[in-house]
């Protein structure tokens, strides 16, 4: 049986810094519960659970995270959770500008 999880992570690089900040919390959701989960960055540990359900803060980054999960008895399990930009990116895009846009990158 291969283990299916579920990571609704907001996980949004170059986001507008001053609205919502440098962090995210991430929760982990596994079907079934109780599985030991890993999180990735360019091959650097930043994260682990030790069974899930479980809530864990991570740094926000324009690097997509590896998210990878297993459970005695079932399939380990990974997934690619893909950087994006917020809506307020955009809305710093039409106020600040291009040194809004590069304050929020940087």
């Amino acid at each position: 049986m291969r283990l299916i999880f579920l990571a609704p992570l907001a996980l949004l690089s170059a986001c507008a810094t001053m609205i919502e900040g440098t962090s995210d919390n991430i929760t982990v959701t596994t079907t079934p519960a109780g599985a030991t989960c890993t999180i990735d960055r360019e091959g650097q540990r930043v994260g682990a659970v030790a069974a899930t359900p479980a809530s864990i803060r991570i740094n926000k980054s324009r690097q997509d995270l590896s998210v990878k999960c297993g459970k005695e008895g079932y399939m380990s399990s990974t997934i690619v959770v893909e950087a994006g930009f917020t809506g307020t990116t955009f809305a710093n895009i039409l106020l600040g500008g291009v040194v809004g846009v590069v304050v929020d990158a940087a």
